[in-house]
């Protein structure tokens, strides 16, 4: 496991940051998950949520340069967390995704919401602060 750094989360065995794995799991299983709504939804919902998850996946990569670029981009990639979770409900509730479906995506934005909360906490911290 690598050192604590508040220039960025710690990284698991596989190289990557937590936050990084789950949002990879999340884009893996949401994609072909899309792919399947009706085509009426294409330009509506299933773009919106691509557009949300994929936006949110480029603000962690843009906060990775230090903690001035974490202060910076972490809390839009919160906004765009939000809207995703938003996003995933709308389409349980359209029979777009099952409740099951629903229930997994639900669980990792729930432990990618956790992750990125840290990561908040951490970069507003003073020790970050002295870093930058």
């Amino acid at each position: 496991m690598v050192q604590s750094n508040p220039r960025q989360p710690v990284a698991t065995s596989s190289g990557q940051s937590p936050i990084f794995d789950k949002t990879q799991q999340l884009l893996v299983w949401l994609l072909p998950h899309t792919e399947k709504f009706p085509h009426a939804e294409k330009f509506r919902l299933k773009q919106r949520v691509e557009d949300a998850a994929f936006g949110f996946h480029e603000l962690l990569l843009r906060a990775v340069g230090g903690p001035a670029n974490a202060r910076r981009y972490l809390p839009e990639a919160e906004v765009r967390l939000n809207q995703l979770r938003l996003y995933v409900r709308l389409c349980m509730e359209l029979k777009l995704l099952s409740f099951n479906q629903y229930e997994h995506a639900a669980g990792l934005l729930t432990e990618i919401g956790k992750l990125l909360g840290a990561w908040i906490k951490k970069a507003a911290s003073p020790a970050a602060e002295r870093s930058s």
